[in-house]
């Protein structure tokens, strides 16, 4: 579920789905590390053209406190509440 703010309390673009199908020239860029991440959630799909690469993390922190998974349970918490 795409959040309604960043952490600035600035509010996020969010794309609008509905019944749409990739073209073979479209990617829909989502990140599996950060449930937080700017991702095609809120800007859609890309041109496979526009890629210029993939970066891959040279370091991965842990969120060994669960802090982040706190945080995302909130929010999900809140929005479910909303709807």
């Amino acid at each position: 579920m795409p959040r309604e703010a960043d952490n600035a309390g600035r509010v996020l673009p969010r794309y609008t789905f509905s019944d749409y199908t990739l073209k073979e020239s479209e990617l829909l860029l989502m990140s599996d590390v950060s449930w937080s991440s700017f991702d095609g959630r809120y800007f859609g799909p890309v041109d496979v053209g526009q890629v210029r690469g993939v970066i891959k993390p040279l370091i991965v922190f842990q969120d060994f406190f669960g802090i982040l998974d706190k945080k995302r349970d909130e929010e999900l918490s809140v929005s479910q509440a909303s709807s």
